[in-house]
């Protein structure tokens, strides 16, 4: 797979099972293979010049897996302009290469634009997170574009041999994948070193064998993850994505492999449950009795949207609605609990703030809910099936997430000290290089971090702002509701005593405190 050269030797990951550290992994398949080669044309190209200092993606392109057109950039992968240039997250120009090559994954050297060229071979990042190689055909500018294409092998496909039959938790030797076994209800925490010109991560999972999809709807900017949700004879596959602060494509690590046994002298913590829905059908099937909707699941900004009383109701809830507070509570006889607010993206989890990238909407009378997020909060594993457009939820009926955050040790909820944060500081934005050109350091203004959970911020951007902090569940970090750009930001406490003060696409401030 795809990363830094340096990273194969460096990198240390492990895994961690009840929080006891396990030893690191070994260096995971060496080379990508590829699936059948495609053919797709786009057109029309794209009319304008790329931002290649940003989102390339910003005006929207082509989603190689649909052969689908969007203006919105988190639904495609490339982008084709009249003036012959490439656009993705990722792209690097592969020597001597055909669609069909296995391709080595110690590569390096990504960019987000690239000049086409007839009879060139492109290794591009999609946005589900795997990779495709393009080989460009014909050009027919400023008209049309002539290409194939192939997809990496999804899941286990790419590794050189199974090791499934190794007991323990033993990564392994040599080209195989490096694998771990769980009991059910374990959390499994992914951890990785940070560099220097780290940012961000974005993490993906793949189910079974199945496509990867992102496991987060935001952005991680710490350097580990506990995945709660790990249901028994399953195995899973991690794969995570580095990015710079101008959200370049670093590179990935992985995969790794983590197989669910069922508890030892367990039948499990409820009765098995499966639920399968179709996008834009009116029918679903519960424990395969079928069920009429009357509003059918469509996707919306790239999440499936389903009727809460279906979902709820379907997943054991009991669901409570307050008009005044345009709130939706669903709680399940084992006293777990979602509260959703229609329209907001906040949300809670059994007491703990969390957010979601596409809040519960009203259609046509009836509150819509993403299918994912409500289904992963109850312990329920979703997949989804792009060729039928189906949906499939299966589970524990009834069961509670292992360490959900209430009263739990292993993910580092608890009571903890956010004094360091409150008082004033003072804001600099750093310089950088931009367009080959140096951009010296700014005044950002102050922040002034309240106790009382509140915040008054003096942006020189935005003017004079106030809000509420949230808990982000560390010591090390608080999170800015509603801040400049109305972006939400994390505070995250430095080495050296100051805080950086980062939103979800990278700019960030260093904070000084400011003393009387």
């Amino acid at each position: 797979m795809v990363r830094k050269k340096f990273w194969a030797a460096m990198l240390a990951l492990a895994m961690v099972f009840s929080m006891i550290l396990l030893p690191a992994p070994a260096k995971a398949a060496e080379q990508i293979q590829w699936g059948e080669v495609q053919k797709g044309v786009y057109d029309p190209l794209h009319p304008y010049t790329l931002l290649w200092s940003g989102d390339v993606l910003s005006q929207g392109g082509l989603n190689l897996k649909t052969m689908k057109y969007s203006s919105k950039s988190k639904e495609v992968d490339i982008v084709m302009n009249q003036y012959g240039d490439l656009g993705a997250t990722g792209i690097l120009e592969l020597e001597g290469q055909d669609l069909e090559d296995p391709t080595d994954s110690d590569l390096a050297g990504y960019t987000n634009s690239v000049d086409m060229q007839q009879g060139k071979v492109y290794l591009i990042v999609l946005q589900d997170g795997s990779l495709a190689k393009i080989r460009i055909d014909r050009m027919t500018l400023p008209t049309k574009v002539y290409f194939s294409y192939v997809f990496e092998k999804q899941g286990g496909d790419n590794n050189q041999g199974s090791n499934d039959n190794q007991g323990g938790n033993q990564g392994t030797s040599g080209d195989e994948i490096p694998t771990y076994y769980f009991e059910e209800g374990s959390a499994i925490e992914i951890s990785w070193k940070r560099y220097s010109n780290d940012s961000y991560y974005i993490l993906y999972r793949s189910d079974n064998g199945a496509d990867y999809v992102k496991l987060t709807d935001f952005n991680l900017y710490e350097n580990s993850f506990v995945d709660k949700y790990a249901l028994a004879d399953h195995t899973y596959y991690y794969l995570i994505y580095s990015y710079d602060a101008n959200n370049k494509y670093i590179g990935k690590v992985g995969p790794m492999r983590a197989i669910i046994t069922k508890k030892s002298g367990s039948g499990g913590s409820g009765a098995s449950s499966q639920i399968i829905l179709q996008i834009g059908s009116y029918t679903a099937r519960v424990n395969g009795v079928e069920k009429s909707l009357d509003v059918a699941p469509f996707i919306l900004d790239g999440r499936t949207m389903v009727p809460i009383r279906f979902i709820g109701e379907a997943l054991g809830a009991q669901i409570d609605y307050n008009a005044a507070e345009q709130r939706v509570t669903l709680t399940q006889n084992n006293g777990n609990t979602i509260m959703l607010w229609i329209d907001k993206s906040e949300a809670s989890v059994n007491g703990k703030t969390v957010y979601m990238d596409v809040p519960a909407k009203v259609i046509n009378g009836r509150t819509m809910v993403p299918i994912r997020f409500v289904s992963e909060n109850f312990n329920q594993t979703v997949s989804f099936d792009s060729a039928t457009q189906t949906i499939t939820i299966s589970g524990q009926g009834g069961s509670v997430p292992q360490n959900n955050g209430n009263n739990s040790s292993n993910n580092g909820v608890n009571t903890i000290d956010l004094s360091f944060f409150y008082g004033t500081w003072s804001l600099w934005t750093p310089g950088a290089a931009v367009g080959g050109q140096y951009s010296p350091g700014a005044n950002a203004g102050y922040i002034t971090i309240k106790s009382d959970g509140t915040y008054e911020w003096s942006s020189v951007l935005d003017g004079d702002l106030t809000g509420e902090w949230k808990k982000t569940g560390k010591s090390s970090e608080i999170m800015i509701m509603n801040g400049e750009s109305e972006d939400n930001w994390t505070a995250r406490k430095q080495d050296d005593g100051t805080i950086m003060v980062f939103d979800s696409v990278g700019v960030y401030h260093i904070g000084t405190r400011v003393t009387n």
